[in-house]
């Protein structure tokens, strides 16, 4: 029996490629019809957004959750209130500081959270 001359074996068997953005594109819309892909586009968009709207309820939900025992402390005859809250936006943080002045009545408050990095308070 003679010796294989030529490069090793394994290097003849085709290894798999990692796919390209476009290939993945492709790969995802194997058997739509380019015309569909605009409503499809549409549709993930409208979906996208729900979405994004169900999170910002439920982290709004949760920041009020966390403020029900919300500390109030007299300072010199004025009521205080601080707390860090969770947040996903300086809106989600308007809206929670809004209820918070409307339960505390008459004092200050001071709220403060993390957006994207960003310390944000109310009031600002």
């Amino acid at each position: 029996m003679k010796p294989l001359k030529g490069p090793p074996p394994w290097n003849l068997v085709p290894r798999p490629q990692p796919l390209s953005h476009r290939d993945q594109a492709r790969k995802l819309c194997a058997g739509a019809q380019p015309i569909d892909l605009p409503a499809r586009i549409e549709e993930l968009q409208i979906r996208q957004k729900e979405l994004e709207r169900r999170v910002e309820e439920l982290s709004g939900k949760l920041a009020m959750a966390s403020l029900d025992n919300l500390p109030v402390q007299e300072v010199e005859g004025v009521r205080l209130a601080t707390a860090v809250v969770p947040i996903d936006s300086a809106k989600a943080l308007r809206e929670i500081g809004d209820r918070v002045r409307d339960r505390l009545g008459s004092g200050v408050a001071l709220l403060g959270g993390v957006t994207r990095g960003k310390p944000r308070f109310w009031p600002w």
